[in-house]
């Protein structure tokens, strides 16, 4: 594909990497085949979304070398340990009364439900954490 959006050479290259075909890599990613088939014809040009959901389906895609074409520096992928927490929501008791009387009064903060998490990591990657819904 000449002239091809480097990004999309290198969806393709991850494509066979995986030895997989095209409409069976867009339904590992959840993406609609017609989608896929004009981003990689060259028709339109792959969306951060995109980008996302191929990462939510294949962790061990290095999003670096994907976006910029470059591989890590570091010698390995640093081994990163992910546990489940328990999403604790925020404490919604009023405080006490600050003694200082030079204060100025504070509002009180209404409590946001958290959607989605992102911890972005020096070397380009990232890791999202979705709270579970109660």
């Amino acid at each position: 594909m000449e002239g091809a959006d480097p990004l999309t050479l290198r969806m393709l290259e991850f494509i066979e990497h995986k030895g997989m075909s095209k409409s069976e890599f867009a339904d590992a990613i959840g993406l609609n085949r017609s989608i896929l088939s004009h981003v990689l014809s060259g028709r339109n040009k792959p969306s951060l979304a995109m980008v996302e959901k191929m990462a939510a389906a294949f962790e061990e895609l290095d999003l670096y070398w994907l976006l910029l074409g470059k591989e890590r520096a570091l010698s390995s992928p640093p081994v990163l340990q992910t546990e489940e927490v328990e999403v604790v929501a925020p404490r919604t008791e009023e405080l006490p009364p600050v003694k200082n009387s030079e204060a100025e009064p504070q509002t009180p903060v209404e409590p946001v439900e958290t959607e989605i998490l992102l911890v972005l990591n020096t070397d380009g990657t990232y890791h999202r954490y979705i709270p579970r819904k109660k």
